[in-house]
């Protein structure tokens, strides 16, 4: 027989209809069976929210978890689980982890775990049972990435034959699980449109969105002109789109919130890190003829980190050190070019952008998605319950936990998630003064911060 959980003296945000102040949730096996003011009973086990702020399990649709592979690794779900997330969303980011050739591609080994992985995988199918077979504390799901699929085929076939291989594959995906395609486009925008034909109808009959993600960075300029082209598009009419990678600079979130106003279909990433970039991905910025590119660019050197490197990690430390005591721009590009060669490129950057959109402006634009964001070897700056919390009492605010649970659960298809239901999933979070206490996946207790460690549930499906 399934177990009984109960939580007692929890306060639901976003509190269901006619749910009393403070509310116990029954839980049955795997799916929240009851909600109110419920008898103790004879529940197998008891967790008391203590008058904590308990949500939905949070959906992070756009996170690098994947990218950096710490969904592979135990020692990171600490730092996965103190955002509150029980569903990743991989692929976001404009690249897919599948289908992948048996050796990933180099960008990988710029990351900490990229020695540390068994790349066995090539369909989505078989990535799934690599990541089930760890039993995560969380479920992982992704978007089919356009131009990993396009790599994943041989590089001698014909470019006709290529495109219609690759929507061949991006079917296969789809068909296996994937949860929209996403595409990389440049700030010259040359050639976005080629995949469009193939792309559409696979999307059209799932009824899933188009992630558009930035393949490099971006002045506000450069943003503005992809966000104003790819919605004026007529071939995507009536598709939702969520932008990701780009930049929220304020002639961006102005432009989005008119079109919002008369499409709501056109959704973006606020992320609460910042942008994890291999060090080889500055290297233009480096050059005397990109400086001034530069200075529009790239953070304070105070906001720049590097991450830790699988060979000499304790050089790209000192550097990390430096980093944050600088004040020039020149001398930041040259710690970083300097860092590069003393790590023969293996080190990935951090960068947090503070003037960009903070927690007030997110709640003020509704067609900003919260999301982590980053998943940096390093300490992540903010954490997505800081983003989601409001005033000085550090409440959460309830549209923007539906815009973290429920928004990206209905995009993305995620049936009976996103929401604290009868019948539907047993995902919770329970949140005081801003900080995650615990994580509840399908049923089961998978995180506890007095315990500073997650444990592992059974394998799921995404």
């Amino acid at each position: 027989m399934a177990a009984l959980t109960l939580i007692k003296n929890a306060k639901l945000v976003p509190a269901p209809d006619n749910a009393a102040t403070i509310s116990d949730i029954l839980i049955l096996g795997s799916t929240i069976a009851e909600i109110g003011k419920l008898p103790r009973g004879s529940a197998d086990v008891i967790i008391d929210a203590k008058g904590g702020e308990v949500l939905p399990g949070l959906i992070d649709c756009c996170s690098d978890a994947d990218m950096s592979l710490s969904i592979f690794l135990p020692t990171q779900w600490h730092t996965l689980c103190s955002h509150g997330v029980t569903t990743i969303l991989g692929g976001a980011a404009g690249s897919s982890l599948a289908p992948t050739p048996s050796d990933l591609p180099e960008i990988f080994m710029s990351y900490s775990a990229g020695d540390a992985v068994n790349r066995n995988w090539r369909t989505l199918t078989e990535l799934t049972q690599a990541i089930e077979a760890l039993r995560p504390p969380f479920r992982f799901a992704t978007v089919a990435g356009y131009h990993s699929t396009i790599a994943a085929l041989p590089q001698s076939a014909k470019k006709h034959a290529r495109k219609n291989a690759a929507a061949a594959l991006l079917g296969e995906m789809l068909q296996q699980g994937a949860r929209g395609v996403s595409l990389l486009v440049t700030r010259d925008m040359r050639r976005w449109k080629e995949p469009l034909p193939s792309l559409l109808p696979l999307l059209a009959n799932r009824d899933l969105p188009l992630i558009v993600a930035a393949a490099e960075l971006l002045t506000e300029k450069e943003a503005h002109a992809i966000v104003r082209k790819i919605s004026e598009e007529k071939q995507l009419a009536g598709r939702p789109i969520l932008f990701t990678r780009i930049p929220p600079y304020p002639a961006v979130l102005a432009y989005l919130a008119r079109i919002f106003e008369h499409s709501p279909r056109y959704f973006a990433v606020a992320p609460s890190g910042g942008i994890l970039l291999p060090l080889a991905a500055l290297a233009p910025l480096m050059a005397r003829r990109e400086r001034k590119r530069a200075i529009d660019l790239l953070p304070p050197p105070s906001h720049i980190f590097i991450a830790r490197a699988p060979t000499n990690s304790a050089i790209a430390g000192q550097h990390l050190w430096h980093l944050t005591r600088m004040h020039r721009l020149a001398d930041t590009l040259h710690a970083l070019q300097k860092t590069a060669e003393l790590t023969r490129g293996h080190a990935a950057v951090l960068l947090r952008y503070p003037r960009f959109a903070p927690a007030a402006t997110i709640r003020e634009l509704p067609f900003l998605i919260p999301a982590a964001g980053t998943f940096a070897p390093l300490a992540v700056p903010a954490t997505l319950p800081e983003l989601l919390a409001a005033g000085p009492q550090r409440s959460l605010d309830a549209d923007l936990v539906t815009r973290a649970t429920l928004l990206p659960a209905r995009l993305f298809h995620f049936p009976k998630r996103g929401a604290i239901a009868r019948g539907y999933a047993a995902d919770l979070v329970c949140i005081t003064n801003g900080e995650v206490q615990w994580v509840v996946r399908e049923g089961e207790k998978v995180y506890d911060q007095q315990e500073q460690h997650s444990r592992s549930p059974s394998p799921l499906h995404p």
